[in-house]
């Protein structure tokens, strides 16, 4: 399962881009909260679209995004995986309580999740006011959004990631087949990038998060002070090759150091686009 991508579907990537800041704002403990600190909560199922969903707390009417967890469970026990919820399923789900500032929120630190009703997808109807304020069919011309989760000693971040070039093949309204190529400067030469604070003693894992997953990715750095003189024209410098893994949490750049400018470059059926960020 792939973290974010039932996040950022077309209509709630523009949501995203209100958490760029990246700060956490909800966290309260309800519905019999563990003294470990774990948050409970009871919450009804919505999918939509094409591997987006809602959950909305049958408590405060809340609605967010989770990322779901490897630890999911039926009503008898027995584990279970994301394509197995149906729409009207009520859940206990477990977590830190933190949620990212957007709208809908979302949830990334949830830890188990138990169904404790299967409903039935009429008892969702009553929430599709929801669904059509947050979704919207994909575009097909609009290249997939990157976003990148980690998380400090106090909080989890999310910030949105700035897009490079690109090379983007897709089929319009009228069943034309249209391609669109845009050139960037060298990664090294953008004016504005992305950016985020790491801690500058220890790695950082980084969890690309992308609307849509890709083909392959591959992912390089440079020194950051070289920023201050590279310009248009030089010799590009070397890079060094960054290794991305993909785990259940989805693909991540494990032990990320601050200094550097990183470039992503996804590739799809579609094309492939170019991203980058600097971590400070």
């Amino acid at each position: 399962m792939h973290r974010k991508q039932k996040w950022l579907t077309a209509g709630i990537a523009v949501f995203a881009l209100l958490a760029a800041a990246g700060i956490l704002i909800w966290q309260h403990t309800h519905r019999g909260a563990e003294t470990t600190g774990t948050n409970k909560n009871l919450v009804m199922y919505v999918p939509f679209g094409e591997n987006s969903h809602v959950m909305v707390d049958q408590d405060t009417g809340s609605v967010f995004c989770v990322t779901m967890p490897e630890d999911i469970y039926d009503t008898d026990g027995s584990r279970i995986t994301e394509s197995d919820l149906k729409k009207g399923d009520l859940l206990t789900i477990y977590g830190n309580g933190i949620m990212l500032e957007s709208y809908p929120g979302q949830y990334p630190g949830v830890t188990k999740i138990e169904v404790t009703k299967r409903g039935k997808p009429s008892d969702a109807d009553q929430y599709q006011n929801i669904v059509d304020q947050i979704y919207q069919e994909p575009d097909p011309s609009e290249r997939p959004h990157l976003g990148i989760e980690y998380r400090t000693d106090t909080m989890n971040v999310y910030t949105y990631i700035t897009e490079g070039g690109f090379q983007w093949t897709y089929t319009d309204e009228n069943g034309q087949t249209q391609s669109v190529t845009t050139d960037s400067a060298f990664i090294l030469s953008w004016k504005n990038i992305a950016d985020m604070t790491l801690d500058p003693e220890h790695g950082t894992d980084l969890t690309l998060c992308f609307s849509a997953e890709p083909e392959s990715i591959t992912a390089e750095r440079w020194p950051s002070g070289l920023m201050d003189t590279y310009q248009d024209g030089d010799e590009v410098p070397g890079s060094e090759m960054v290794t991305v893994t993909k785990d259940s949490e989805g693909f991540v750049i494990k032990d990320a150091l601050s200094g550097y400018v990183y470039r992503i470059t996804g590739t799809w059926e579609n094309g492939t686009v170019e991203y980058g960020f600097l971590t400070k």
